[in-house]
C-alpha cells in the first residue's frame, strides 16, 4: 500500500475587522489540494508532524481539519503523544514521524509519495529517505497565487531565489544533524533493540 505523506509548508494570518485567524499558507494549502486530487479513495495519508508558530494547533492539525472537511474518506493520520523540541526542520519532520510510525506498529512503510512545496522538494526527499522513508516519488507543488501573509518565521517562501539558498543551507545543517543522530549511542542502542525484535 502506498503511503501518502504531507510535509507540512507553514501558516498565515489574516486579519479582519472582528478577529485574527490562523489559516494554512498559501504554500501548504497548494500541497494539500494536491494531495485531494491525487489520493485515492480510502487512501492513507500521514501529515508529518510541524510547528504551531504561537497559535492554538499545529500546522499539521489545521491541515487535518482541512482534508477532513474536502475528503472525508481519506485515512488522515496525525503524530500524538511525543515530545520534541521548540522548533522542528525537516530532518525533525521526517524522524519524528519515524519514531511515531516505530510505536504504533506501522514502520516499516513500503511505499511512499511525498508531497511538499517545490523549493522545499529536495531537501524533503533527502531527509526522509535518510530518515529510512522508501520515497518512491516527490510530488512538487506551488500555489497557483499568494495572497496570505506567511508566518514571519517562513517569511523567505515569499522570496523563490532567497528560499533556494535558505533551502541549500538547511540541507547542510539538516544533514549535520542526521548525522549526529546516526551515530549517537542513544540511536544506535535504539536500533539494536528494533532489530532484536
Amino acid at each position: 500500500m502506498i503511503a501518502h505523506i504531507v510535509v507540512p509548508e507553514g501558516l498565515a494570518i489574516t486579519t479582519d475587522k472582528e478577529s485574527a485567524q490562523c489559516l494554512l499558507s498559501d504554500y501548504y494549502e497548494a500541497v494539500l489540494t494536491q494531495v485531494i486530487h491525487s489520493v485515492p479513495l480510502n487512501g492513507q495519508v500521514f501529515l508529518a508532524p510541524g510547528n504551531r508558530f504561537n497559535y492554538p494547533a499545529s500546522e499539521e492539525e489545521y491541515a487535518a481539519q482541512y482534508l477532513q472537511s474536502k475528503r472525508p474518506d481519506l485515512n488522515v493520520f496525525v503524530v500524538s503523544g511525543i515530545s520534541h523540541r521548540t522548533y522542528l526542520d525537516t530532518f525533525d519532520n521526517a524522524n519524528i514521524l519515524r519514531i511515531w510510525l516505530q510505536n504504533q506498529g506501522q514502520w516499516p512503510l513500503e511505499t511512499v509519495k511525498l508531497y511538499c512545496n517545490a523549493p522545499h522538494s529536495l531537501r524533503s526527499a533527502v531527509m526522509f529517505r535518510l530518515c529510512g522513508f522508501p520515497v518512491q516519488s516527490v510530488i512538487k507543488c506551488r500555489p497557483k497565487e499568494v495572497c496570505r501573509k506567511i508566518v514571519p518565521r517562513l517569511w523567505f517562501y515569499d522570496y523563490p531565489i532567497i528560499q533556494h539558498l535558505y533551502e541549500f543551507t538547511a540541507l547542510i545543517y539538516d544533514f549535520g544533524r542526521w548525522l549526529m543522530w546516526k551515530i549517537s549511542p542513544k540511536n544506535t542502542r535504539f536500533n539494536q533493540q528494533k532489530m532484536d525484535y
